[in-house]
């Protein structure tokens, strides 16, 4: 149908938002400075401040991923919303903000993946605890049962009778 071709040229777009992520992501980085230069500790070490002053990259870089993340998370509520309205035209706009924020997801969290993969891959091994629970829990109800079969024969020789009562 129309709809899904255009959703399908869309899935192009994504590779336009990449450039605009990482321009959001390196903004004034080449601004700043990774630690105190010679000059600089000299500067301090005389007691005179230090003429120029840079921003430190390590700041830098967590405030333009904040950026990015705040920006991806407003895409996320518009698509949100317009998936919410029952207006197939609109859904071109949602078609839009889909591509817009798979883009920047896999741009901005390019380097976490590693990290959220392991702890993904952990919390997806809790899933085998019910599986491991049950088949313990089998085990010991077949222990019972045995129990209880040998119970049976025993009671079956002293009173001749399957019921679990014993004459004292």
């Amino acid at each position: 149908s129309l709809y899904s071709s255009i959703f399908g040229v869309l899935q192009l777009l994504c590779l336009m938002t990449a450039p605009v992520i990482g321009y959001i992501m390196d903004w004034k980085l080449k601004d700043c400075d990774d630690g105190m230069s010679d000059t600089d500790e000299k500067e301090l070490a005389a007691g005179i401040k230090p003429s120029k002053k840079k921003r430190d990259r390590k700041i830098q870089k967590i405030t333009n991923a904040t950026r990015a993340f705040v920006f991806t998370n407003l895409l996320l509520v518009g698509f949100g919303i317009t998936c919410l309205i029952p207006n197939l035209p609109l859904q071109i706009l949602s078609f839009i903000l889909h591509t817009i924020v798979r883009g920047f997801i896999h741009s901005a969290v390019g380097g976490l993946y590693a990290a959220v993969n392991i702890g993904l891959l952990g919390v997806s091994m809790l899933g085998f605890c019910l599986p491991a629970y049950l088949l313990y829990y089998r085990q010991q109800l077949r222990k019972q049962r045995l129990l209880k079969a040998e119970d049976t024969k025993l009671f079956m020789k002293i009173n001749g009778s399957s019921k679990h009562e014993a004459f004292v």
